[in-house]
C-alpha cells in the first residue's frame, strides 16, 4: 500500500472514534490523551486517567470501549441522563395502539401532538381520525392543514377557533411548526393559553418528524389538555404481522419465514415496506399463495441489506456472490465505489465492536446503545449471529485494512473502483 503509516493510522484512528464513540465526550477526552492508534499501540497495558465504571461494566484493559475520560466527563454524563430520565418521568406518552382504541370508539381528545421517525404510520392514523370525525361532503370546510414554520399564532388561532360548517365537528392539523421546540419564541405562550382552552367541537393535531427529547418539558399543555404520541419504528416482528394482516385483508397467504426475509429485505421503514408490499401484490396478480422467488424477484433490497448478504457470502466463501452484490451496490450508491468502501469498512468496525462486547455478555439492547444513531436491537444481533463467522483478529486487520483503503482513495493514490475490489479481496481472505 502506497499510504505512509502514520497518515493511515491516523485516519484509522478517526474512523474508529466515529464508528464506536459516536462524540461521547468521556471518550473523546481519553483520544486527546492517547496519541497511538488503540490496537496498533504497542504498549498493551495502557490505562486512562480515570478507571471509573460505565453503565455498570468494569474497565479492561485492552478493549478500546471500556476506555474512559476524566471524572467531570463522567459527571457530566451522568447529569444528563438523570434530567433525560427526569423528563421522560415527566411526560406522559400515549402509544399508537392506545391511539387506535380511542379512534374505534369514537373518545378522541380535543388536543394531540405526534411525533417520530414513523412518518408513514403517524399520517395513516391522521387519515383514521379524518375519517371518524369529518363527513367527506364537507370535508373542505371542516379539515384544515397548515405546514410550515413560517407559520404565525394569528394563522392557527383564526383555524382553531373557527366553527364547523354542516358538522359537529372540525379538524386543524398543523405539520412541522417547530414551535415548540423553542420554548423562547414569542408565540409560545400565547398558544400555550389558546390550547388550554379548545372549543368542544375542535381537534387540533400539531405534528412534528423531530422533537428533541430535552425540550419535553414544552409540551406540558399537551400532557394536561390532550395526549402526546410518539411513532417510533415498528419492530421486525410488527412488521410482520402488519404485513401479514395486509396480505390476508387481499386474499394472499405468505410463509412467516418469508414475511421475516421481506422485512430484512425492506428495512425498517414502512413506508418502504409499503411501497414493496404493492409491488408483490402486482407481481402475484390473482395466484393467492405467494412464494420466497416472488419475494426474491420483486422486493428491492436496501443498502443494507445488500451489505449484510455480502458479509454474508464472505462468510461462506461465496466468492461469485460477493461480486454480484458488490457490483449491484456500486451502480446503485449515490457515490458509487467509495461510498460501498465506506460501508464495508465500518460494517468490519461494528463487527468487531458486537464481537467484543457480545462476548461480554452484554444483551442486544445494551449493545445498541454503543451505535450513533442507535441501532434497533433486530439489526444487533444480526450483526451479532454474523460475527461469530469471523476471529476477533481478523475483523482487527480488515478494520484497518479499510481505512488504509479509504485514506488512498480520498488522497488520489488510488482509483475507488480497484480500492473496493482490492478490498473485497483482502475480506475474502478469511
Amino acid at each position: 500500500m502506497c499510504c505512509a503509516e502514520n497518515s493511515s493510522s491516523r485516519l484509522f484512528h478517526i474512523i474508529i472514534k466515529k464508528i464506536y464513540y459516536g462524540g461521547r465526550p468521556h471518550l473523546r477526552n481519553y483520544f486527546s490523551w492517547c496519541k497511538q492508534p488503540l490496537w496498533t499501540s504497542p504498549q498493551r497495558n495502557l490505562e486512562p486517567p480515570c478507571r471509573r465504571r460505565h453503565n455498570g461494566i468494569p474497565h479492561r484493559q485492552g478493549r478500546a470501549y471500556y476506555v474512559y475520560g476524566n471524572r467531570k466527563g463522567n459527571r457530566q454524563n451522568n447529569l444528563f441522563k438523570n434530567l433525560n430520565n427526569k423528563l421522560k418521568g415527566l411526560v406522559a406518552m400515549m402509544e399508537p395502539k392506545d391511539l387506535d382504541k380511542q379512534i374505534s370508539s369514537k373518545k378522541l381528545a380535543k388536543l394531540y401532538f405526534f411525533y417520530g421517525e414513523e412518518q408513514f404510520l403517524l399520517e395513516n392514523k391522521l387519515k383514521a381520525i379524518r375519517k371518524q370525525l369529518i363527513d367527506k361532503d364537507f370535508e373542505e370546510f371542516n379539515y384544515t392543514r397548515l405546514h410550515g414554520k413560517k407559520l404565525s399564532y394569528k394563522d392557527i388561532e383564526t383555524e382553531v377557533l373557527s366553527v364547523p360548517f354542516m358538522s359537529d365537528r372540525k379538524m386543524v392539523v398543523i405539520s412541522d411548526c417547530g414551535i415548540f421546540g423553542n420554548a423562547k419564541g414569542k408565540d409560545f405562550a400565547p398558544l400555550c393559553q389558546l390550547l388550554s382552552d379548545v372549543p368542544d367541537y375542535m381537534t387540533v393535531i400539531f405534528t412534528e418528524q423531530e422533537f428533541d427529547k430535552k425540550k419535553e418539558k414544552n409540551l406540558d399543555v399537551f400532557q394536561k389538555n390532550g395526549e402526546i404520541v410518539k411513532f417510533s419504528p415498528l419492530s421486525p416482528k410488527q412488521l410482520e404481522l402488519w404485513l401479514e394482516k395486509s396480505f390476508e385483508e387481499n386474499g394472499k397467504r405468505v410463509l412467516s419465514s418469508d414475511l421475516a426475509r421481506m422485512v430484512e429485505l425492506c428495512g425498517q421503514s414502512m413506508a418502504m415496506v409499503h411501497t414493496e408490499f404493492n409491488k408483490v401484490l402486482n407481481y402475484v396478480g390473482d395466484r393467492e399463495k405467494i412464494t420466497a422467488e416472488d419475494i426474491t424477484s420483486v422486493v428491492s433490497k436496501t443498502t443494507d441489506a445488500r451489505i449484510f448478504d455480502i458479509i454474508d457470502n464472505i462468510a461462506e466463501g461465496r466468492t461469485k456472490n460477493v461480486f454480484e452484490e458488490l457490483s449491484v451496490l456500486c451502480a446503485s450508491s449515490k457515490d458509487s465505489s467509495s461510498t460501498v468502501l465506506s460501508l464495508l469498512s465500518s460494517r468490519m468496525g461494528e463487527l468487531l465492536m458486537v464481537k467484543q462486547l457480545y462476548e461480554d455478555r452484554l444483551p442486544a439492547e445494551k449493545i445498541a446503545e454503543y451505535f450513533e444513531p442507535r441501532r434497533h436491537p433486530f439489526v444487533v444481533k444480526k450483526l451479532t449471529e454474523q460475527s461469530r463467522h469471523f476471529s476477533t483478529g481478523y475483523l482487527k486487520k480488515m478494520t484497518l485494512k479499510g481505512a488504509e483503503y479509504t485514506y488512498a482513495v480520498r488522497s488520489g493514490l488510488i482509483n475507488k473502483d480497484l480500492a473496493v475490489e482490492m478490498y473485497t479481496a483482502e475480506l475474502l481472505k478469511k
